[in-house]
């Protein structure tokens, strides 16, 4: 709605509780639900005695929660209401029970960004700010791929069936131990050994041995943590 001239103060709006009179005092508190209120300033408040609108500061001074009349006020005297203007200056203190959800945005009813909070601590819709949680306990890190050990300066030839070429690779690495633990330290070895032939035609003198552990596609695996032993048994070639 368009208004000619300066827009309506919005602010906090509260009525202070009834003030009794007390004869030959000017000063008095200020109370909302019996609470101690302090207006922003005289110029914050609308005030009537005895059925007449009192001028801000010539009429009253408000200091922090007290109100200060020009004179002493004597028994007969009516303080008619007291009402605290919200600071016209900020945004003030929405009043209670008047923030609706149109207003928060805090309903979803689609995937647009909108919360509502239900009062068992649960949320629906789609959140716009980040949220951190943290585990009750630690997550199990288990790889989804397939790994291999692969010997790469030796004669030996394997076959990569993944990838359809000679490669170098020994033996598959299971997801598990020996006693079928799949997280933490493991320790596998097979019951039964299985061998390649180096097709060396003379002895072989080892100096270094490049051992990778790698994926099917024998990209270097990365889901291992911590340090990892490989122990290779090498016999005399049977005919």
């Amino acid at each position: 709605m368009a208004y000619i001239g300066k827009s309506p103060t919005v602010g906090n709006f509260q009525k202070c509780d009834a003030i009794s009179v007390v004869n030959g005092q000017a000063g008095y508190t200020l109370q909302v639900d019996s609470v101690n209120v302090s207006p922003e300033s005289a110029n914050h408040c609308l005030v009537s005695l005895n059925g007449i609108l009192q001028a801000p500061t010539d009429s009253y001074t408000i200091s922090g929660s007290t109100i200060t009349f020009a004179s002493n006020l004597a028994t007969g005297d009516v303080i008619d209401f007291v009402i605290i203007l919200g600071n016209v200056l900020d945004l003030g203190v929405p009043s209670d029970a008047t923030v609706t959800n149109a207003k928060t945005n805090f309903v979803s009813t689609s995937s647009a960004a909108g919360l509502q909070i239900k009062g068992d601590n649960t949320t629906a819709g789609t959140s716009p700010f980040t949220q951190t949680y943290q585990s009750d306990s630690a997550p199990e890190m288990k790889s989804t791929q397939s790994l291999f050990v692969r010997l790469k300066n030796f004669t030996h030839n394997s076959v990569n069936l993944a990838k359809g070429s000679n490669s170098k690779i020994l033996y598959h690495v299971p997801a598990f131990s020996n006693t079928g633990q799949r997280v933490g330290a493991l320790y596998f070895e097979p019951a039964e050994r299985t061998y390649l032939k180096l097709n060396n035609p003379q002895d072989l003198y080892l100096s270094t041995m490049e051992l990778d552990i790698v994926y099917s596609d024998e990209t270097l695996a990365t889901d291992l943590q911590g340090k990892t032993t490989i122990v290779l048994h090498i016999r005399d070639a049977k005919m």
